[in-house]
Order: structure tokens, then sequence, then C-alpha cells
């Protein structure tokens, strides 16, 4: 036991405590404030993905709360008007050979870079993480 001091008032009383007993409240002080650390570390990274995550959701409210109806006509009236082979191979303007799964693969990383403000680099990192 170490003697830590004596109270001048009450000299008969002393306070004493152990070594063992600073060296658990230095180390539950330690582990606290590591936990702490790690809790607000978390809070910020959650935080991040809550504010990607709403920003989402406000950009693409818009196109799925609205129905959008689009007039074609003149489309139609220049696809008819393509009468030579040869134009219709050079100005191919047909929707059903179009090839679905790269378009919608490009808009997607369109999305992502341009309106998340994600980087292309981080999309092998991204792709990794996804398949976690």
């Amino acid at each position: 036991m170490i003697l830590l001091g004596l109270n001048s008032k009450f000299p008969h009383m002393r306070q004493t405590t152990s070594i063992k007993k600073i060296s658990h409240v230095k180390t539950c002080l330690i582990l606290v404030s590591k936990l702490l650390a790690i809790y607000l570390f978390s809070y910020y990274r959650m935080l991040k993905i809550f504010n990607r995550l709403r920003i989402m959701g406000e950009t693409g409210t818009f196109f799925t709360l609205h129905q959008f109806n689009f007039a074609n006509k003149n489309f139609l009236f220049l696809q008819e008007s393509l009468k030579c082979p040869y134009d219709r191979e050079v100005f191919n303007i047909d929707v059903s050979k179009l090839e679905w799964d790269s378009y919608i693969r490009n808009c997607i990383l369109g999305i992502r870079t341009y309106i998340f403000k994600d980087p292309i680099e981080t999309l092998p990192a991204a792709q990794k993480k996804l398949q976690r």
C-alpha cells in the first residue's frame, strides 16, 4: 500500500490506495476512450452513408413518382423514311436492336459518377465489398 496523503483536519484518517487499483482505473479509462473512438468513427461513417442514401432518394423521387409520356411521331416518320438498307445500317435508329444490358450498365455508371460524385476508380473496391 502506498500512502497518498494525510488530511490535515483528520490526522488519524489515512488515504491509501493500491497500485493495482490505479492500473485498473487507467486500463478502464483507456478501454472506454478506445470504445468511444470506435463508436464515433463508425457513427461518422454511417452518417456519411446515410447522407449518400438520402441524396439518392431525393434524386430519384421525382422520376419515380411521376409518369412521363413522350410523343414520337417525328421519330416514327423518320424511321419509315429510311427505306434504303444502306441508310438503315448507317443511321441505326431501331431501338429493338439496342443492347439493353450495356445501356443500363452505362446509365448506372453515369449516375454514380456525375450525380453521386463517386470516382470511377472506386468501382473495383465497391464491387468487392458488394460480393462479401
